[in-house]
C-alpha cells in the first residue's frame, strides 16, 4: 500500500507469486502511479519488465530474460547457455 505524506492511502499493489501485477486500486484519478512495484524494483511500461540494476525480469514469464553477469566469471562457457 502506498500512502501520501499525510498517511491518506493512495495507492494498492498485489502481485501473483512471481511478481506480475494482480490487484492495481488508486484512492484517486490523477494518473500518476508508482513505477516501484514487486520488490520495490522498476517496472517499464513500455516493455513490461522489471529492472534489477544488471538484468531485466519478465513477471508474465517468471524469467529473467539475460543471464547473471555475476556468473560469468565462474562458468566456463562465460554463462551463455541455458537463458
Amino acid at each position: 500500500m502506498l500512502t501520501s505524506n499525510n498517511g491518506a492511502y493512495h495507492e494498492r499493489l498485489e502481485y501473483l507469486p512471481y511478481g506480475e501485477v494482480w490487484v492495481e486500486d488508486q484512492a484517486n484519478a490523477n494518473g500518476y502511479t508508482t513505477p516501484y512495484k514487486f520488490t520495490g524494483k522498476e517496472l517499464d511500461k513500455e516493455t513490461g519488465l522489471y529492472y534489477f540494476g544488471a538484468r531485466y525480469y519478465d513477471a508474465r514469464m517468471s524469467r529473467w530474460i539475460s543471464t547473471d553477469p555475476a556468473l560469468e566469471k565462474f562458468l566456463p562457457t562465460g554463462g551463455k547457455e541455458n537463458d
